[in-house]
């Protein structure tokens, strides 16, 4: 008997907790990471349209509230090529875009981008 190679239940048994061990003090971190990816590509995703957004701000001279900004500005991007169904809740101030990897994000003139 003492010729048989191999391992034991209990090295094989250990081995396993110790790899779930290691997993669940991994994925949390990786969730983690994850999350903050989509956001970084949803911001540069939406970029384009903080750019068109404060090119149309000051060809428009919009300074005044109006019912009329999201029309405006959704006719605006169709102009300059740029999918305009994705933009929502245009204000004097800032807008909300839902982009491609399923993200709503709100852009703000004074506090840039948040979820």
């Amino acid at each position: 008997m003492k010729n048989k190679k191999g391992f034991t239940l209990t090295e094989l048994i250990i081995v396993i907790v110790i790899i779930g061990i290691l997993a669940a003090v991994t994925l949390p971190s990786l969730t983690g990471y994850i999350d903050k990816a989509r956001f970084a590509a949803a911001e540069k995703e939406a970029a384009s349209y903080v750019t068109a957004y404060g090119t149309w701000v000051v060809e428009e001279e919009i300074d005044g509230e109006s019912d009329e900004l999201l029309t405006s500005f959704q006719n605006y991007l169709d102009e300059l090529g740029l999918e305009s169904d994705v933009i929502s809740n245009v204000t004097t101030t800032g807008f909300t875009i839902a982009t491609t990897n399923d993200l709503v994000i709100n852009y703000d003139v004074s506090s840039g981008f948040s979820k």
